[in-house]
């Protein structure tokens, strides 16, 4: 080779060398993580709760140690009540249970979240103070009198040793304004259920029984009542609808007296009915009922009390009983043989379902079916 071409190719390899070692130089400062061949020293990263250290430079001095960085902390059990704090262990800053209320100062304790646990203040029932779970202590009774808990008059509300309200100094007045504790009603009262001077409700009245279809020319028909013995029937009435029609075909029978001491009171078509001496009675024609389907209202007022519908109805007939109507009476073709009537059973006892709580019977009027 000529000394020339010698020299050229010798330049040639250095000026490639050199531009492979700057290459290979911008390759490291283009790497993630790291510093440039210039750094001296690494910058430190952040932690969440606790930093961790930069990576050091990869320069021709040498890269430098990272600080870590500073995370959050909790601070319940390091001995001091902080600001988010109620309490630190024994430290209850100067609290007990007597600042939530109670007498006893004892009882009050610290979580292990360094918040108060009152669950240990107790009441103590002592006569000094209306303390937290109680309804009075002593003479303490906040501003409460009888008229807060439903009666017409202040009455004299105590308190009890359980620290609980005693109430036998509240006395309710019956005086037909408001119904108070221990009254049914006063004055005013549901519908067919009078209120009595005592504030009471009547007991409700039903019917009981029917007979109105014997064996020949009716007699000793009649129609039973149930209620309370005693009962006032004033305001008590009896109404006739006719099943074809709808209408009554009958005037209305406004009742009177009282019902029997055995609970029982008999409308008799005539006199031939055996009624016993401890129900109470009264004639009347209109107890000798049309033979059905047909329908026999009791009400109170305006009001409707119950009802019967007995008898096989049609589509086009005017049904005003309860639920489905009571069967039907035959009577047997043997006058000698006993009649049927429609008696309650169980006596007395109203589902407000006539097919249900009427069943024929032999009857047995002013006694138990």
């Amino acid at each position: 080779m000529h000394r020339a071409t010698t020299l050229l190719y010798a330049l040639s390899l250095a000026s490639v060398w050199t531009f492979a070692a700057c290459s290979d130089d911008d390759a490291k400062r283009t790497l993630p993580g790291t510093s440039s061949a210039t750094s001296t020293s690494g910058s430190g990263g952040t932690g969440a709760t606790s930093g961790s250290g930069g990576q050091g430079g990869d320069g021709a001095s040498g890269g430098g140690s990272g600080t870590g960085g500073a995370g959050g902390q909790d601070l319940c059990g390091n001995g001091a009540i902080d600001a988010t704090e109620d309490c630190e262990g024994a430290d209850l800053g100067g609290k007990s249970c007597q600042d939530i209320g109670y007498s006893n100062p004892a009882g009050l304790t610290c979580s292990d979240t360094c918040h108060f646990d009152f669950s240990d203040c107790a009441a103590t029932c002592d006569g000094v103070l209306k303390e937290p779970g109680e309804e009075c202590d002593g003479d303490t009774i906040s501003l409460e009198t009888c008229i807060d808990f439903g009666y017409s008059t202040p009455g004299s509300l105590g308190c009890g040793p359980t620290c609980h309200y005693d109430w036998s100094g509240c006395v309710p007045t019956c005086d037909g304004t408001v119904v108070e504790p221990g009254e049914e009603c006063d004055g005013a009262a549901p519908p067919g259920k009078p209120c009595l001077p005592d504030c009471t409700l009547k007991f409700p009245l039903v019917i009981n029984e029917i007979f109105y279809d014997r064996t020949g020319v009716d007699t000793g028909a009649f129609i039973e009542l149930r209620g309370e013995p005693g009962l006032d029937l004033a305001g008590y009435s009896l109404h006739f609808v006719d099943g074809a029609s709808g209408v009554e075909y009958a005037a209305p029978l406004d009742l009177a007296g009282t019902v029997g001491v055995s609970g029982y009171f008999v409308i008799a078509q005539d006199g031939t009915l055996p009624i016993p001496v401890d129900a109470g009675s009264v004639i009347d024609g209109r107890a000798d009922l049309q033979d059905g389907p047909d329908n026999l209202v009791l009400s109170f007022g305006a009001e409707g009390v119950d009802a019967i519908g007995y008898g096989a109805f049609a589509a086009a007939d005017t049904f005003v009983g309860e639920t489905l109507p009571a069967p039907g009476v035959v009577p047997p073709a043997d006058p000698a043989a006993p009649q049927v009537a429609l008696a309650r059973v169980l006596d007395g006892e109203d589902t407000n379902d006539n097919g249900a709580d009427f069943v024929a019977q032999a009857p047995t009027p002013g006694a138990t079916n």
